[in-house]
């Protein structure tokens, strides 16, 4: 039988202008030959599997592909050649269109074939495929009013902001995973030094479950879901008053008018079937799509990680080399700094500030990776925050620019320099375009502090230069702190003419 990798199907949008790898496995058969118009490759088949690589060709809005071998024929249709981007991360990349604040007016109007995406099914082991209803992933979508409520809503939201410079197909890869942590998207061998702290913390973890394998496989069997999929996700998805009445509806009381107890969470959380082992998202999704032809990738994670935000630069730069290794290519990624956040039920935001120091972190020491802010686009007590369009533009953005070649301001501001003086302090930014621009007689969440005391100040915005005043600041007065937007949440407001929110910092002098 002939068969291809499941991200093969019709309405796949394949990259342009670079060679388009296509592959499969075959029984019975010597070789297998792949055709796109007049474009035809053959190769062997070798231990049942075929790997074929169409040279490059240029954008097409629908063709077809065809794969033959012993007889057999499969044929692909309205098949598009363009830029195909990779969406990854956790749930907020996952955050489907019908969730969002604008899926009113977004969903009726959608049409654009031209803009696709896939969405790769969530598994942690491969017989999940066969155990679970997974009919809505695993095949290309066009945009229209049916399939736009499937879409990643930053996927959605980039790609439509992307097309009409590009105006050629785009295609939108989704491969993420709601909760997961970046060290379960990388090839394990990349955890060592510090990282290696995923790996022991990991099995610590597992051993305290004091089950066998067997045991294990056996106790996770029956843990079943709370819900089908999808609907599990809807609820998540709405907001809190709603995830607690899914979880009335399935978990109903005993005898005694009491829920009975949640099953064992931590058979969730822990062990080689939990999406949190190392390693096992990278095995069992992400490497079904290498080496899919891509131009690049969009990542939106990091809440699972804030217990080890101090440490979550070098897993993220980490997991970017382990994915431009398999890859064969130095792939941009543009990835979403963490929103504003404070609380949702058992999550709290008190280490994100650290983290979205480690995400900037990510931009100043890898090549060819952008970070956006969303410190404008957050909910104080949702850790999916509805807004999902400036994020989705923005990212559209840094593509333009350092991606395509656009000669426009892509960056959020970030603070470069910090000068004292009598009575004020003034802090240069990078990337203020015109100037800096403060929504409101004040900004927000800035906070001085003299030796450790605080201090209030007030702020005002002169082209790239915040200037900080206070009667305290002497020359005299000791080291001096300033803080921006350095808390879970806040109501960030100071931008660059460009309309992008600053990134929060803290300054000493």
């Amino acid at each position: 039988m002939l068969k291809t990798a499941m991200v093969f199907t019709d309405n796949m949008v394949l990259q342009r202008r670079e060679k388009v790898p296509v592959w499969g496995t075959a029984e019975n058969i010597d070789s297998v030959t792949v055709a796109i118009s007049d474009v035809s490759v053959t190769v062997p088949v070798k231990d049942g599997k075929w790997f074929a690589e169409l040279p490059p060709m240029e954008a097409c809005s629908s063709c077809e592909m065809t794969v033959r071998g012993g007889g057999e024929e499969l044929k692909f249709k309205n098949v598009a050649i363009g830029e195909v981007w990779l969406a990854g991360g956790q749930s907020n990349m996952e955050f489907m269109l019908k969730y969002d604040e604008l899926r009113d007016t977004e969903i009726p109007s959608a049409n654009e074939p031209n803009i696709r995406f896939f969405d790769y099914p969530e598994i942690t082991y491969r017989e999940q495929l066969e155990e679970q209803n997974f009919s809505e992933y695993g095949f290309w979508r066009p945009l229209d009013s049916k399939n736009a409520p499937y879409f990643s809503a930053v996927g959605y939201y980039f790609a439509k902001s992307l097309y009409p410079s590009l105006n050629v197909p785009i295609g939108i890869l989704g491969c993420n995973y709601g909760g997961s942590k970046a060290s379960a998207w990388l090839d394990p061998s990349y955890l060592t030094g510090d990282l290696e702290s995923y790996i022991t913390d990991y099995e610590a973890a597992y051993k305290a479950l004091n089950m066998t394998d067997e045991e294990y496989l056996e106790a996770f069997s029956k843990l079943g879901r709370h819900a089908p999929p999808r609907e599990f996700g809807d609820r998540m998805m709405e907001g809190s008053a709603s995830m607690r009445q899914l979880m009335r509806r399935f978990r109903p009381q005993n005898a005694e008018g009491n829920p009975p107890p949640m099953p064992d969470m931590r058979l969730r959380m822990t062990g080689p079937r939990s999406m949190n082992c190392p390693g096992v998202l990278y095995r069992m999704m992400l490497k079904d799509v290498i080496p899919y032809a891509i131009r690049g990738v969009l990542f939106y994670q990091g809440e699972s990680d804030e217990d080890k935000a101090d440490i979550y630069d070098q897993l993220f730069s980490a997991m970017i080399r382990c994915w431009r290794r398999d890859w064969g290519k130095e792939l941009p990624f543009l990835f979403v700094q963490l929103a504003a956040f404070e609380k949702w039920g058992m999550n709290s935001g008190n280490n994100y500030p650290a983290l979205r120091r480690s995400q900037l972190n990510v931009t100043r020491q890898v090549k060819d990776a952008y970070c956006v802010c969303a410190m404008d686009a957050g909910m104080r007590w949702d850790i999916h925050p509805k807004r999902k369009r400036p994020i989705g533009e923005r990212l559209a953005l840094l593509a333009r620019a350092k991606v395509y070649g656009e000669d426009i301001l892509c960056m959020s501001p970030i603070a470069e320099e910090c000068t004292r003086h009598e009575g004020y302090i003034e802090i240069r930014f990078s990337n203020a375009g015109d100037g800096l621009v403060i929504h409101g007689d004040v900004v927000n969440a800035l906070e001085m502090f003299i030796e450790g005391e605080p201090f209030d100040c007030t702020a005002t915005a002169e082209g790239d230069i915040l200037r900080i005043k206070c009667r305290a600041i002497r020359d005299d007065a000791g080291e001096i702190e300033i803080r921006y937007a350095e808390v879970p949440y806040c109501d960030a407001n100071l931008y660059n003419s460009a309309g992008l929110p600053a990134f929060p910092f803290t300054m000493k002098v």
